[in-house]
C-alpha cells in the first residue's frame, strides 16, 4: 500500500467510534485473524481471505447470515476455527 493510501485508510479509522472498534476486534478474534489484523488484504492467503469475508459480515452484527459454502477453499485448521 502506497504511504498515501495507509494514511488515508488511518485517516477512516480514526473516524470510526469505540463500538465500531469493538464489534471489528470481536469478528477478527472470532474467525482467529486477531493477529492479522495489521496486515492489508493482499499479504494473506486465500484461507484468510475467506475468514476476512465471514468476519466482514459478522462486523454488520446480522440477526441471520447465509453463507454459501463458507468453508470452500480452507484448510482443515482454518474450517476448524470457522466451526468453533
Amino acid at each position: 500500500m502506497a504511504p498515501a493510501q495507509r494514511d488515508h485508510a488511518l485517516d477512516l479509522a480514526v473516524e470510526l467510534d469505540e463500538r465500531h472498534v469493538q464489534l471489528i476486534g470481536q469478528a477478527l478474534h472470532a474467525t482467529g485473524l486477531a493477529p492479522l489484523a495489521q496486515r492489508v488484504a493482499h499479504e494473506l492467503t486465500i484461507g484468510q481471505l475467506r475468514l476476512m469475508e465471514l468476519a466482514r459480515a459478522l462486523a454488520a452484527r446480522p440477526a441471520l447470515l447465509l453463507a454459501d459454502e463458507p468453508l470452500a477453499g480452507l484448510n482443515p485448521a482454518e474450517s476448524d476455527a470457522v466451526l468453533d
